[in-house]
């Protein structure tokens, strides 16, 4: 199954759903991009519905029939932990976030994680883990009525062993970057996107 977020609602693309699920959302069987148009557009649309169910035989099938609708944009970031476990936060827009940003023509998308977590906390030397997850969310372009983005972003785990002072990076709009203890992290849950509680959630849940 994927789950594509829009704003705090979501689109569920997958084969087989539980009863209840499918009670409370919209559903539609898709099979070409005629039905995943139409579906999206209904949607869309309507604030009240809840999620957004998208039936078909093929989940990788059905996703790629719905991911055309939009522009695609790769971006990456880092679920970064320190020698004291704490899981690194940044605050902008009034929500808790997770240091992260648009890939760079010819960069990896490590590489992209890497550099966005550098520039928007102001730390380096951070180690690599690995893919943590992919997350999607949908948003219309600021600028461009009409014209909608679906961010893919790839998350990775890092650790920090340094303690250099945290450094917002303000021409971002990030006014906080903060260590966050698991047991603090239900502070983030609280006031994060919807896209983002999953992740962070699971840190908090996570055995040192």
């Amino acid at each position: 199954m994927y789950k594509v977020f829009f704003n705090d609602r979501a689109v569920l693309i997958g084969s087989t759903f539980k009863k209840s699920l499918i009670k409370k959302s919209l559903v539609f069987q898709v099979s070409d991009s005629t039905e995943a148009e139409k579906a999206w557009n209904v949607f869309k649309d309507d604030q009240q519905l809840r999620d957004l169910v998208l039936l078909t035989d093929n989940p990788d099938v059905g996703k790629d029939l719905f991911f055309l609708l939009f522009s695609i944009i790769d971006a990456a970031g880092g679920l970064v932990r320190n020698s004291d476990h704490k899981l690194l936060c940044i605050y902008r827009w009034g929500k808790w976030d997770l240091p992260k940003g648009k890939a760079e023509k010819g960069e990896t998308i490590a590489e992209t994680a890497i550099r966005e977590v550098e520039e928007e906390c102001g730390i380096t030397n951070l180690q690599n883990e690995g893919l943590n997850s992919v997350t999607w969310h949908i948003y219309e372009h600021p600028r461009k009525p009409g014209n909608w983005i679906l961010k893919q972003t790839h998350w990775f785990n890092m650790t920090y062993s340094g303690d250099k002072e945290l450094v917002p990076q303000i021409n971002e709009d990030i006014l906080e970057a903060k260590w966050f203890a698991k047991s603090e992290l239900k502070l983030v849950v609280e006031n994060t996107w919807a896209s983002l509680r999953p992740l962070i959630e699971a840190c908090a849940n996570q055995k040192p």
